[in-house]
């Protein structure tokens, strides 16, 4: 066999393997709906205690999979993940009465299923992407699994059992990408302790404006949920994925251009707009449609940046990433599970306080900012710097073709 017929072959291998990486990582985002809908559908969710076993389950699993994942091979913990989350989609056929304990182990199990596997299936898709093409192929994998959202709203309407079957064959074509699996593993990388990931300086310069984004975020959706009509909330749960979903690509793309800080920057930034907006007309109407765009926008972009690219940026090459992923996907879940304690007493807030939360939510994420005017960029120099040149070159030849 030639060279050229062996890097070829090569090339082959790592583009199946890519795909098949990126396939799970899609159906694992697509699939966190599912079990998201069957938990509130199946379970009549109506105490808090009930609520947070869901995201307590996911938190618990994301560490406890993260530790697994030092100890075991990777593809041994991938199929245990999937097996797991195949047989988990029927365990909601088992509940038949109204007893507290059944409905807490249900949830807890439901959100754990989702988590076991997700560190190593987000470092899996670290390892298989580059640094110059991470951000699009993050925003292209959340613009799919959005798209897919309406078609999986209207399933869950259906009868629980139908939801059920639905979920365990969703979640069994992920088997698919497990060949890819026994090639991508970490051997010889060097393991680092959540400790050492947390004292890593360019780590919490990212990570602190992330854990208050999630809080700050959270919170006034809460209140959000709490003090306005119906019909204005639902219509909010369409636009936002729509943008978010949009600018995910959007912001992918320009973060493997111009490089992930600036787009990070500019997320915070203009979220921190849209609440002054509203700090400052909280009666009129476009006020809030702004809000809920520019919250679509800003979700879109962080989703991608800190779920799917910058951690794994962050890494270094020679380090394990599972941990580095662990600790940075923890806020979106853990901040889900704090806000819920305190939505009875939220309900009992004047409105007049709502609206003025919004200004002092506003001025907090103008204060995230600081620390990421401080942050290193994770997208290498190099790698802006041949994009720009090749601008310029494509540029120059343009002008040099016009004017012969």
């Amino acid at each position: 066999m030639s060279y050229e017929q062996i890097e070829q072959n090569d090339g082959n291998h790592s583009t199946r393997k890519f795909l098949r990486v990126s396939f799970l990582l899609l159906n694992t985002l697509t699939w966190l709906y599912m079990v998201r809908g069957i938990s509130s559908r199946v379970l009549e969710l109506q105490t808090v205690t009930i609520i947070n076993t869901f995201y307590f389950g996911v938190i618990a699993s994301i560490f406890i999979g993260t530790i697994l994942s030092d100890k075991i091979r990777r593809f041994h913990l991938i199929f245990a993940w999937i097996l797991f989350g195949t047989f988990v989609s029927f365990l909601p056929l088992l509940w038949t009465g109204d007893s507290i304990i059944m409905q807490l182990v249900i949830n807890f199990t439901l959100g754990f299923s989702f988590g076991l596997g997700m560190p190593s299936c987000l470092a899996s898709f670290a390892e298989s992407t580059a640094f110059q093409n991470r951000g699009r192929t993050g925003g292209l994998i959340f613009l799919l699994s959005t798209l897919c959202v309406p078609p999986l709203l209207i399933l869950l309407k259906s009868d629980i059992l139908i939801v059920c079957v639905a979920s365990f064959f969703w979640r069994i074509t992920s088997f698919w990408a497990l060949p890819a699996f026994k090639f991508i593993e970490s051997h010889g990388k060097k393991t680092v302790s959540f400790l050492l990931v947390l004292r890593t300086r360019s780590f919490l310069l990212y990570f602190v404006p992330l854990l208050m984004f999630c809080f700050i975020d959270s919170f006034e959706k809460a209140y959000f949920e709490s003090f306005f009509e119906a019909e204005f909330f639902e219509f909010n749960r369409v636009i936002e994925p729509i943008f978010g979903a949009v600018f995910a690509l959007v912001g992918g793309l320009l973060a493997d251009r111009i490089g992930r800080k600036r787009v990070i920057i500019y997320g915070f930034v203009s979220l921190g707009i849209a609440y002054a907006v509203i700090g400052l007309a909280p009666l009129w109407i476009g006020s809030w449609y702004f809000y809920s765009i520019v919250d679509g926008i800003a979700w879109g972009i962080f989703y991608v940046m800190f779920v799917l690219v910058l951690w794994g940026d962050m890494a270094h090459s020679d380090h394990r990433k599972e941990k580095y992923y662990a600790i940075g996907g923890i806020p979106f879940f853990l901040s889900e599970f704090i806000v819920t304690f305190f939505i009875p007493q939220l309900k009992t807030v004047p409105k007049e306080s709502v609206f003025a939360s919004f200004s002092l939510a506003a001025f907090f994420l103008f204060l995230a900012v600081i620390p990421l005017m401080f942050a290193p960029e994770t997208l290498p120099e190099k790698k802006i710097k041949e994009r720009e040149l090749k601008k310029y070159i494509e540029k120059a030849k343009k002008i040099r073709e016009k004017y012969g």
